[in-house]
């Protein structure tokens, strides 16, 4: 699916106190997906698919691989609006520069950044978990937000262990 149909209500949308038994569900299920039956491909898609419709802030879920062309991300299955942005370099952008630093990047009001590459003007803030392989960059996890401030910890251990379930399939 590669578009977002309307939401409605989410669970653990406006009960904060859900959040955690939200998260652990969602880990489970996305672990459960990416170990299951199926091409990698499918399986990625399923997860964004997953996330964006249970996660009331997560408004574009996707996947960007390293293809061909060392040191470019291209788009991977993803799960809301289409994106001009389907080639990454490293370095350019919020998903580059998670890319070239190796490490996750959270960008809790994205009016804040120089190198901010707008893939909608509803985008508000981004995190950005990097895949590795042997310690190379695979790709990465990227989850855009229509709200400023939206990432919490909990956020984070979530995408960073469903992104180490997906460097398994990659």
């Amino acid at each position: 699916m590669r578009s977002s149909p309307a939401r409605g209500d989410q669970p653990g949308e406006n009960q904060v106190e859900d959040k955690g038994a939200l998260f652990g569900e969602l880990k489970n299920e996305a672990e459960r997906i990416l170990a299951g039956p199926g091409a990698a491909q499918q399986r990625l898609q399923a997860v964004c698919d997953l996330l964006c419709l249970r996660v009331g802030h997560y408004d574009w879920v996707g996947f960007y691989l390293v293809g061909s062309t060392e040191g470019v991300l291209e788009l991977g299955p993803f799960h809301g609006k289409p994106t001009d942005h389907v080639s990454i370099p490293f370095g350019k952008g919020v998903c580059g520069r998670a890319a070239a630093e190796r490490k996750t990047i959270i960008v809790q009001d994205v009016a804040g950044e120089t190198n901010y590459l707008s893939c909608s003007p509803d985008v508000r803030a981004e995190i950005v978990i990097p895949l590795f392989r042997r310690d190379e960059i695979i790709g990465e996890l990227d989850i855009d937000s229509h709200e400023i401030s939206p990432f919490t910890q909990e956020d984070r251990e979530l995408l960073e262990a469903i992104s180490r379930a997906a460097e398994k399939i990659l």
